[in-house]
């Protein structure tokens, strides 16, 4: 992080990272990951050291499975995380089954910014957990606060098991013609006749 600017009433609408420019309103939150990204920032001045680097790329990997490597050879050039696998692995970081389960247990605003994080980060690095953590989130009540998120999320996965999710959704669900999650299901399962 290197800085930030502001709309005309003084609120935070971008961030700057790395020597690119990007609009907080990708998060759903954006005021809660300002508050947090200048708390941090401010703390630590948001510099990862060497090692951090390192692990993120090494957790980042899995993303390029679909690429072959030659083996053996350096070419001299290396394949680097975008921004927002950095991003989310630095705020989420920890990601294992115990403390998705300990963050899934607490249920306060800590725990949300924190879950959303893990889930953001397994989008891009873990696709497989991510699946399955949409899975949990939408059946389970008390994170329906990242319902819209899993739904998204679930959308970019042609699969039958997502097409019986949503329409298990949509026959369990009372009709409410502002349910966005309804919405995103009714649009994936048309796309999919």
């Amino acid at each position: 992080m290197t800085g930030f600017s502001y709309d005309q009433n003084k609120k935070p609408d971008k961030m700057y990272a790395g020597g690119e420019r990007y609009d907080l309103n990708l998060f759903r939150k954006p005021e809660r990951i300002y508050k947090y990204l200048k708390k941090t920032s401010d703390s630590r001045k948001s510099k990862l050291e060497i090692q951090e680097v390192e692990k993120i790329v090494h957790d980042c990997r899995n993303v390029w499975l679909h690429e072959n490597e030659p083996v053996g050879i350096d070419f001299g050039k290396g394949k680097y995380p975008d921004y927002l696998s950095i991003a989310f692995s630095d705020l989420a970081g920890d990601v294992s089954d115990e403390r998705i389960r300990e963050v899934m247990a607490r249920r306060d605003d800590k725990a949300e910014f924190e879950l959303e994080m893990i889930f953001k980060k397994l989008q891009y690095q873990e696709p497989d957990k991510a699946f399955e953590l949409a899975k949990k989130i939408i059946h389970d009540a008390n994170w329906k606060v990242l319902f819209e998120e899993a739904f998204r999320y679930l959308a970019t996965i042609d699969s039958t098991e997502v097409e019986d999710i949503f329409i298990a959704y949509l026959i369990d669900s009372d009709y409410d013609s502002k349910d966005i999650c309804r919405k995103i299901a009714d649009e994936y399962l048309n796309n999919r006749s």
